[in-house]
């Protein structure tokens, strides 16, 4: 049976390893990446747990790990996790700056 978790660990690894690429020549890249992330994973655990607790969004019990951050699955921090570093990473690899 898939998962969630399953179903985005391709993609987190996919926006991790261009961001691999994307950081190598740039010594501050991954330091930038950690201060965009905390922002967004603190407003993801605020407006998460406010989605899934009301419920207004809800989870297929048998698809989700079980490990919440509150009421929110960890699951949904793929998301921004993604985001965070997908966004930043093709817009240096795109640019043509260099």
């Amino acid at each position: 049976m898939t998962t969630y978790l399953l179903m985005g660990a391709p993609f987190i690894l996919a926006a991790l390893l261009l961001a691999v690429r994307a950081g190598r020549h740039h010594p501050q890249f991954f330091r930038q990446l950690a201060w965009t992330a905390v922002p967004l994973i603190i407003l993801t655990v605020v407006f998460d747990n406010i989605l899934t607790g009301l419920p207004i969004v809800t989870y297929n019990a048998d698809l989700i790990s079980g490990i919440r951050i509150g009421f929110a699955p960890v699951e949904d921090f793929l998301y921004t996790i993604a985001a965070v570093l997908l966004v930043p990473s093709l817009w240096l690899l795109l640019s043509h700056d260099e």
